[in-house]
């Protein structure tokens, strides 16, 4: 069953919404975090939640077991009434919706820097401040360490990704000159 990123986005940001009103922002992302973590180790538990052999009154039986002395009670609430509304698969994708809202409210963001050998600290400061004044946002980095890209730099700010690398400008080269070769030039 495939999930509707529309219909995660409403539950998230329901969620959100409460969360924000009654001050537990850091507590629901941290009950989040853990029910991913939890669905990821005990993979049984999602195939339970979404069995639709199971009845409902079982599947909040078994929530409130695992769950109830763990997290928030509006994050609990969520989690029945995803149940009631049969709409269990979207539990697996609820973080990561609701990280995006966090970082949004936060006007955080994040990007992965991909360089060829580690950064250093000048160099950090210098593409936090190009990327935080491109963006507008604070941008928590994450780095990556990869020497195929042979030198440069390759950035993903979300759906966006900045190839400055090396093996990229050898690649766009090797286009031109392979296009030239064959008399289009």
């Amino acid at each position: 069953m495939k999930v509707h990123r529309s219909v995660t986005r409403r539950y998230a940001s329901a969620l959100f919404q409460i969360a924000l009103a009654q001050q537990r922002l850091d507590a629901v992302e941290a009950d989040l975090a853990g029910l991913d973590a939890t669905l990821r180790a005990a993979p049984q538990l999602v195939r339970v939640l979404r069995a639709p052999t199971i009845g409902r009154a079982r599947k909040h039986e078994l929530l409130e077991r695992a769950f109830a002395d763990r997290i928030q009670p509006i994050t609990l609430r969520l989690l029945h009434l995803l149940v009631d509304k049969r709409r269990e698969e979207i539990v697996a994708h609820l973080h990561g919706e609701f990280q995006r809202l966090l970082a949004d409210y936060r006007n955080q963001m994040a990007a992965e820097v991909t360089t060829a050998i580690p950064l250093d600290d000048a160099l950090r400061r210098q593409l936090l401040g190009a990327l935080e004044q491109r963006t507008g946002k604070r941008i928590e980095l994450r780095e990556r360490v990869d020497p195929e890209i042979l030198g440069g730099v390759v950035v993903r700010l979300g759906d966006t990704v900045l190839d400055g690398s090396i093996r990229a400008q050898l690649r766009r080269l090797h286009a031109r000159l392979s296009w030239g070769a064959n008399g289009r030039a």
